[in-house]
């Protein structure tokens, strides 16, 4: 049986649009931030085959895997879709600059096959959602962390009571 659910939400970042931007376009590097996921592979132009670690739903196991076309065409969105696999998976990320940086808005819809009795559907879904909404906000967590990171200095720093020789 399917179970289904979404996740809509924004989350503001103190990092350039960009920045941000970019990072998300590249998928494998977003997956390599997602302790989820056990691999990504580019299949294709824009094509991504996506492999999840197995995880545990009431106790039913799931290895999901898919195969994901990812849009770049609409300006401060990337998009993606399943084409194959027993997961799906319909998302977006939008990004959208501000005074501090960017807001990030996403949504996502999902579904999995898991054979589960009727009675125990909507709380998979409830955890299905719980995880997905706490990777995603993860990872934009961690694509802020990673573009605030200050470059390295121009000059080298010079140690007190030395002298300021330039080079």
């Amino acid at each position: 049986m399917k179970i289904e659910f979404e996740i809509r939400g924004e989350m503001e970042l103190h990092a350039s649009a960009e920045s941000i931007l970019a990072a998300l376009a590249d998928v494998p590097g977003c997956a390599a931030l997602m302790p989820a996921v056990n691999g990504v592979l580019h299949v294709g132009t824009h094509l991504y085959h996506w492999e999840f670690r197995e995880r545990e739903v009431l106790g039913q196991y799931l290895t999901a895997e898919a195969i994901l076309a990812y849009h770049l065409t609409r300006p401060n969105c990337v998009s993606w879709s399943t084409l194959d696999g027993n997961y799906s998976s319909v998302g977006e990320y939008q990004v959208i600059p501000t005074a501090i940086g960017c807001r990030v808005r996403y949504a996502v819809a999902e579904s999995i096959t898991l054979d589960l009795p009727p009675v125990l559907r909507s709380a998979a879904a409830l955890l299905s959602r719980v995880e997905a909404e706490k990777n995603v906000r993860d990872l934009l967590q961690s694509l802020e962390d990673l573009a605030s990171i200050p470059q390295a200095p121009l000059t080298r720093a010079v140690p007190r009571g030395a002298r300021n020789l330039h080079v």
